[in-house]
């Protein structure tokens, strides 16, 4: 029982996080829908100004759970995160987490050829290792 509530509340942590994000901003200018980034794109890498480090959930490092979570972060043209979801979940704990901590980092926007900063959505890896 106590398992099912603990995945429960990481669910619940997660979803509020996604929700929070998803309301508070948006990607770029009124309309305008961020592209995938990609090495091809043609766009320059947005570049991570500000991490925030994710906290480790204390029961994960408990029973030693480690693992890669990968999320899917769109960014605006200012550097913003607006919206984040899971694309690789380890752990819902560790899940939710990253997603808390990614939605609070700043970039420093991808570019076009012209340099016009654009939206973009850009894939990160949040590790949780222990030692």
């Amino acid at each position: 029982m106590h398992e099912t509530w603990r995945w429960i509340g990481a669910a619940v942590v997660a979803f509020t996080v996604a929700l929070g994000v998803l309301i508070g901003a948006s990607p770029g200018a009124a309309g305008e829908k961020p592209q995938q980034w990609t090495a091809e794109s043609g766009l320059s890498e947005p570049k991570a100004i500000e991490k925030v480090p994710p906290s480790y959930p204390e029961e994960a490092k408990k029973e030693r759970v480690q693992g890669a979570v990968v999320v899917e972060a769109t960014i605006g043209t200012d550097g913003v995160v607006s919206e984040v979801k899971a694309v690789e979940d380890p752990d819902a704990r560790l899940t939710a987490a990253a997603l808390e901590a990614v939605a609070r980092w700043r970039f420093e926007p991808a570019r076009d050829a012209k340099g016009k900063a654009v939206a973009v959505r850009f894939t990160v890896t949040v590790n949780f290792k222990l030692s």
